[in-house]
């Protein structure tokens, strides 16, 4: 399963029309208040897939095709492995002790084009 982690932020439309795999923003070296380290539209149109989202608050204007929850320990050791290889790759803790939080972005499972796409 292929996966991404950006140490910034990312712009508008991160994950649009995700069918798999996941994704990690760690909202490094980016003033954003603590809001999440992402534009507008993200996950619009996931249908498969994880955005994980490092901050102290979560967007309130997220799209309909995407549920968001605080990352429980289950989800965060399934990303522990990206989260080491970009300590090494960078020699940059990729989590800091800085009250910020993960919450994971999944498909509504309301979605009715889920089953046309890839398993998770």
């Amino acid at each position: 399963r292929p996966a991404l982690v950006v140490g910034g932020t990312a712009g508008s439309f991160l994950g649009e029309y995700q069918a798999g795999g996941t994704i990690v923003v760690l909202g490094l070296g980016r003033r954003t208040g603590g809001k999440a380290p992402v534009g507008n539209f993200c996950g619009t149109g996931m249908h498969g897939g994880r955005i994980f989202l490092r901050c102290r608050e979560i967007k309130k204007t997220l799209p309909a095709q995407v549920k968001c929850s605080e990352a429980d320990a289950e989800d965060i050791a399934s990303v522990e492995k990206y989260l080491k290889k970009y300590e090494e790759l960078f020699g940059i803790g990729a989590v800091r002790d800085d009250g910020k939080k993960f919450y994971v972005l999944r498909p509504n499972t309301k979605n009715p084009y889920k089953q046309l796409y890839v398993q998770n």
